[in-house]
């Protein structure tokens, strides 16, 4: 069905072609910049973290350990527990990461030969985005015992070099012992790898056989790249039916860009009967789940009354919430509609930012509030061309036109009048 695969090709790039760049960063268990080291990220947290020690201590005695690991004493226990706790008011409260590196580390010196401990120590090293070596000194650690999300968790890192130098043979090693052990996350990473070639030849068929063994062992993402396999065809057959039934388990597992993708075809009926009703459900189910480009979507429909009744305050109450998560286009609208409210001040804001990512519309309208000096603007033709002239670069056909406005109004202010050529 050609003509369904042009259309949904349309929704966005591939599942191989997203993952060209970089495989999730997932080690840390939040999505973090890899890039962030040092004084920037500590800023970017929130915390100045304080220094942990690299190496821990022996334990003395014995006693019972949670989740996996070797025997330890009852107050390095009492100390997991702690820590644990500790890590989940950090992913709360990025302020209290830094006392939970600290906290941590006493419970891995207590108990160096928990593995489990000691991955999770890692973790919350990862979190903190400046002791990335040492987290994978941890990791490495517990990965070397077995434990298998410490070897997923070294494996990502190594790919990334993160915190080690890049070795992509190395961690896919890893990944790959991970995925034997039953870590379905393990399993998406190496089906992304191969589906863009990192540090392995560029193949589709492994990776969709790797996104399968995911997707069976119920991991969302697994699923969601699977059934982007099926939609697309790359790896697999292209099989409709089946890549609608992968995106939703993908949906019952909470991912909204699953169910952006069903409002799609529900609403176009692609690959299936056309269900606009249906679609329209999983549209407000994605934009709930917080998916920005189904938030601008719902913004849309309100604003037009697509399938809904008209309602320009819900409209402005979706296109803010895609608006503050970067969507361009549902700040030009939630800009657009604030200036007609005359709420030029945070109107003009929001168009600004808009323009500066190259949304052409909010590039006219800055240009347009710069050649009438209103939205708190002074007016500045030169700055409202600098405007005109980005968005007309982008076929934006206001902006060419006024662009040519402007330049007449100034080429004629610059002529003397016939009145001044008489002698």
């Amino acid at each position: 069905m050609p003509s369904c695969t042009r259309d949904l090709a349309s929704l966005g790039s591939s599942w191989a072609r997203a993952t060209a760049s970089a495989i999730r960063i997932i080690a840390t268990g939040l999505v973090v910049a890899a890039s962030m080291t040092g004084a920037a990220a500590a800023q970017a947290t929130g915390t100045a973290a304080p220094r942990p020690e690299a190496q821990a201590t022996s334990p003395d005695g014995a006693g019972p350990s949670k989740e996996g690991g070797k025997p330890v004493p009852e107050d390095a226990a009492a100390l997991k527990t702690t820590c644990l706790a500790m890590i989940d008011e950090a992913r709360a409260d990025r302020r209290k990461i830094g006392d939970a590196v600290l906290k941590c580390q006493d419970a891995a010196r207590a108990g160096p030969e928990d593995s489990d401990l000691v991955y999770r120590y890692g973790q919350i090293l990862s979190d903190a985005m400046v002791f990335d070596e040492l987290a994978v000194l941890q990791f490495r650690k517990a990965a070397g015992d077995g434990h298998a999300a410490a070897q997923n968790a070294l494996g990502i890192a190594l790919v990334n070099g993160r915190g080690a130098p890049p070795d992509a043979a190395a961690g896919i090693a890893w990944m790959e012992k991970a995925a034997d052990q039953g870590v379905a996350d393990a399993a998406n990473n190496l089906g992304s790898i191969h589906a863009a070639g990192i540090g392995v030849p560029k193949d589709l068929e492994t990776a969709a056989t790797w996104f399968r063994k995911a997707a069976e062992a119920g991991d969302a993402q697994g699923e969601y790249n699977l059934a982007e396999a099926y939609a697309f065809g790359e790896g697999v057959g292209q099989d409709w039916p089946t890549a609608i039934r992968w995106y939703e388990k993908a949906s019952e597992h909470g991912m909204a860009r699953a169910d952006y993708r069903l409002s799609r075809i529900y609403a176009e009926g692609l690959g299936t009967k056309a269900d606009p009703p249906r679609g329209f459900a999983s549209l407000r189910n994605a934009a709930e789940g917080g998916y920005p480009p189904a938030a601008f979507d719902l913004g849309n429909a309100y604003r037009t009354g697509n399938g809904v009744g008209s309602d320009a305050a819900e409209a402005r109450r979706w296109y803010r919430i895609a608006a503050t998560k970067g969507h361009a286009s549902a700040q030009f609208y939630l800009g657009l509609a604030l200036t007609q409210e005359r709420q030029f001040d945070e109107g003009s804001e929001w168009l600004q930012r808009a323009a500066e990512q190259g949304q052409p519309d909010a590039q006219y309208m800055l240009g347009l509030f710069h050649e009438e000096g209103i939205g708190g603007h002074p007016a500045d033709p030169e700055k409202a061309a600098e405007w005109y002239r980005k968005a007309a670069a982008q076929g934006q056909k206001d902006a060419a036109a006024a662009l040519k406005t402007l330049g007449d109004a100034g080429q004629n202010e610059a002529e003397p009048s016939d009145k001044a050529k008489l002698p």
